[in-house]
């Protein structure tokens, strides 16, 4: 196991924020595109841990020209994180290909797992975006509490 404890003791020492720091740990929503950081914290969502040697994208999950074209009032929350996935380039070339609502109701259940996409396909709708983005975030959230072993 990580020694998540012993870390988490050196960093209070060191006058920083701890892992299990549940408010710490909500802030990562706080993360936009484009911030190195953000990507880095994209990885925490995954299993897989060799995101350094596979070529890959951040990848805005309903995509950017969505907004700009039919939903401008949404704009803001286009580059939160929780509209934020890691692809593979390949698989982000196909998605690029596709109109969304095509594109994510091809995925299989495993990929919208694996990418904590909320299973509701009703929220797969621009209309419903802020709906969607509250939902990924509570699994984001989820996901980091137990991969960081957040305490109360």
């Amino acid at each position: 196991m990580f020694p998540v404890a012993e870390l988490d003791a050196a960093t209070r020492e060191a006058k920083r924020i701890p892992t299990n720091d549940k408010q710490a740990i909500k802030s990562i929503l706080d993360l936009q595109y484009g911030k190195p950081v953000a990507r880095l914290a994209q990885t925490l969502l995954f299993d897989e841990r060799s995101w350094g040697v596979i070529p890959h994208d951040c990848d805005h999950i309903f995509p950017l020209d969505g907004f700009d074209k039919y939903f401008k009032q949404y704009k803001e929350l286009a580059n939160k994180f929780g509209n934020l996935t890691l692809l593979a380039s390949a698989a982000n070339n196909e998605k690029r290909a596709a109109p969304f609502e095509e594109w994510i109701c091809q995925q299989e259940a495993g990929f919208l797992e694996r990418h904590l996409i909320p299973e509701m396909p009703q929220l797969w709708k621009f209309e419903r975006f802020p709906e969607f983005l509250r939902e990924r975030e509570r699994l984001i959230l989820d996901r980091l509490f137990k991969v960081l072993d957040a305490r109360a």
